[in-house]
């Protein structure tokens, strides 16, 4: 899914966008939950992520970076 988003989102932007998923329903979240930006502005998600912060926490992050 985190692929297709990228994909569709860049071609309708015509930006190279990413996507981040910040939230796994497999893994206990009550849904689940991507981030879309460019990649340099999406970093401190990716290791929100790999750190385990909760989603909630990531979103707090990149709304003030």
């Amino acid at each position: 899914m985190r692929a297709f988003l990228a994909s569709f989102f860049s071609e309708l932007t015509g930006q190279g966008l990413d996507c981040v998923q910040i939230s796994c329903e497999s893994l206990g979240a009550d849904c689940n939950r991507f981030v879309l930006g460019v990649p340099e502005r999406l970093a401190p998600a990716v290791a929100g992520v790999e750190e385990q912060i909760e989603w909630s926490e990531i979103l707090q992050t990149l709304a003030h970076s």
